[in-house]
């Protein structure tokens, strides 16, 4: 008999060996992504208690209701928000886009966001630490995540 006759699982179980010590490296960003989105949730809730406002609402700041409007469909007459001159058709279609096609699975606009969202975020985070584990070494590219994410402007990111 042969070796794959022997064990046919064998060689299965060799892949996901294989798999594992591959995406092992990548636990420690992806880490440092995790924490960062939780510090980042808790000092957004802070702040929004602070100002008396929900956490969804303070979660929508910055371009984030203009996402969303534009994931519904791009609209250059209808500003958001009443300002004039002021409208979606500046946002750029990859986020919008991609927004509206798993909201036309999950039926939410605002839960296929928060997905998509994290979901660049993660292949971000891999990407960076990719290139810089190729520039420098591992425990730079850790670095360079970390800085990335817990740079005060990236909570708009």
């Amino acid at each position: 008999m042969t070796r794959d006759k022997e064990s046919p699982n064998g060689s299965s179980r060799f892949r996901l060996v294989q798999m594992k010590m591959t995406l092992q490296p990548l636990m420690r960003p992806l880490g440092i992504y995790l924490v960062s989105r939780i510090v980042l949730l808790v000092v957004v809730a802070l702040a929004a208690d602070r100002r008396g406002e929900g956490l969804p609402d303070a979660l929508r700041q910055w371009d984030g209701d203009w996402y969303l409007s534009a994931a519904q469909g791009y609209s250059a007459d209808t500003p958001l928000g009443g300002h004039s001159g002021q409208a979606n058709v500046a946002f750029l279609p990859v986020l919008p886009l991609s927004i509206r096609a798993l909201a036309m699975l999950t039926g939410e606009y605002r839960v296929a966001a928060i997905i998509v969202v994290h979901l660049f975020g993660i292949a971000l985070t891999v990407l960076l630490w990719l290139i810089a584990v190729r520039l420098m070494d591992s425990q730079s590219a850790d670095r360079s995540v970390a800085l990335f994410w817990f740079f005060p402007g990236a909570a708009v990111l």
